[in-house]
């Protein structure tokens, strides 16, 4: 793989990358975009259970709390919602 400046980047196989915050939960609209259940504030037919729920990435892989999270939302929208 190539970076911008043209350099040979090689990866390892050891080294694992995971995508994950940027959107951030809480329950007041000025300090997240999402709300508990992973709705974007002002809309109600969207739920984001992507990594991009987390504030930010520790350094354990979150994939265990993100199928965590979507199930939690997935029983939320089967009870509330259908």
């Amino acid at each position: 793989m190539q970076s911008d400046n043209g350099e040979i980047v090689e990866y390892s196989a050891d080294v694992v990358v995971v995508a994950a915050g940027a959107l951030g939960s809480a329950l007041l609209f000025l300090r997240s975009h999402l709300d508990s259940y992973c709705r974007p504030h002002e809309l109600d037919n969207v739920f984001v259970t992507d990594g991009s729920f987390f504030a930010s990435a520790g350094a354990v892989n979150p994939t265990l709390t993100i199928i965590a999270q979507t199930l939690r939302v997935a029983d939320y929208i089967k009870n509330q919602i259908l």
